[in-house]
């Protein structure tokens, strides 16, 4: 009788202590001090940001000096990425290459300029992604959705 309180107790403890499958990953984007010496250096809020997924192919933005600002994909996830302003004007977008990589592009609120293209995503491992531009390493994000990251710190933190 009394193992059994025991091993009650034990499968009580452990399944409080499992997490949740809803739990929320985040991903943390950055760029070096060498890209971003108009900002400040990487201690700059502006050049570093973390977005946390907070609905499917929907993630809120954090740091980087930006008030408001989320980032949300198409129906057909990894093929079209778009960042969005407080006003929510699109103001950046991330276009998956045939070759995997992802081209970031920027544009200007209420402008009929035509879109920038101001970096590349490059995935390294599962969750490790750079940042090029013109083939040179510019920036880092680390989680499951490095090119969200990457084109939420591009185009709503930077401008």
């Amino acid at each position: 009788m009394r193992a059994t309180f025991v091993l009650a107790g034990l499968s009580l403890s452990l399944a409080v202590g499992v997490p949740s499958a809803q739990a929320r990953l985040s991903t943390e984007a950055a760029l070096y001090q060498s890209a971003a010496p108009r900002l400040g250096g990487p201690e700059s809020p502006r050049a570093h940001t973390i977005i946390t997924e907070y609905r499917p192919r929907q993630w809120d933005i954090h740091g980087c000096d930006y008030i408001a600002g989320w980032v949300n994909t198409s129906p057909q996830r990894h093929k079209v990425i778009y960042a969005h302003g407080m006003d929510d004007y699109i103001v950046g977008v991330g276009r998956l290459q045939p070759n995997g990589r992802w081209a970031i592009w920027t544009r200007l609120p209420f402008s009929d300029d035509p879109d920038v293209r101001v970096a590349t995503v490059v995935r390294r491992s599962a969750t490790r992604w750079d940042i090029l531009r013109q083939g040179k390493k510019i920036g880092w994000a680390r989680g499951p959705d490095g090119p969200e990251a990457a084109t939420a710190l591009l185009s709503i933190c930077l401008y």
